[in-house]
């Protein structure tokens, strides 16, 4: 339901943008990016995983949908990539960038947090939005109640690993700090969990 949901707030928010180039960033197994390409015959779509097997298998869904010539899959870390990269000429065109549910994990590289989207318009020098979708810390607001399943399960794995959430307040403010505007901010699905559209 969840994905159903994300997947039909991304086709409203993508049909009221000017773009023919998009980027999905931790692709996966190339769902997400199939989704936002299948309906629109005059975009392309480039995929990029660390995954070697989430590649692997994100091209097997590409060729079953028949967008083999529409969309281009990289096997790579998006943090190596810059300017002399062997594959930077792939990225000057994109207009769209997304990123779902790995943010937070990128957040928690701390020499990075305050440069990342330096970082990110250097590998995409033509971006005019970001889509970024994450689930955030449960405010304290939240904690007298009883909170969804989702949540603690959630909060509680990643306090294991060490990784923190951030809170809504550190996600603006950042990406004000970084020039962007939040142009929207949708929430949908699980308790503190939005899509952001970032214009830069």
């Amino acid at each position: 339901m969840n994905s159903n949901i994300l997947e039909n707030l991304l086709s409203e928010v993508l049909d009221s943008l000017p773009f023919q180039s998009i980027c999905d960033f931790g692709c996966g197994n190339g769902r997400k990016l199939i989704n936002m390409l299948k309906h629109s015959p005059e975009r392309q779509g480039i995929g990029i995983d660390i995954s070697s097997d989430a590649i692997g298998l994100a091209r097997q869904n590409v060729e079953q949908h028949g967008l083999s010539n529409r969309i281009t899959l990289l096997h790579g870390n998006i943090l190596d990539m810059n300017p002399s990269h062997k594959d930077i000429e792939l990225l000057k065109e994109v207009e769209v960038v997304t990123s779902f549910m790995m943010m937070h994990d990128l957040f928690n590289i701390v020499e990075i947090r305050e440069t990342l989207f330096d970082r990110l318009r250097n590998v995409f020098p033509e971006v005019k939005y970001f889509l970024i979708s994450d689930t955030l810390r449960t405010p304290i607001s939240y904690l007298k109640e009883r909170l969804p399943i989702f949540n603690v399960g959630f909060e509680l794995v990643h306090a294991f690993m060490d990784v923190d959430i951030p809170t809504k307040e550190e996600y603006d403010l950042t990406f004000q700090k970084a020039g962007l505007t939040i142009e929207r901010c949708i929430p949908f699905g699980p308790t503190s969990t939005y899509l952001y559209v970032l214009k830069i």
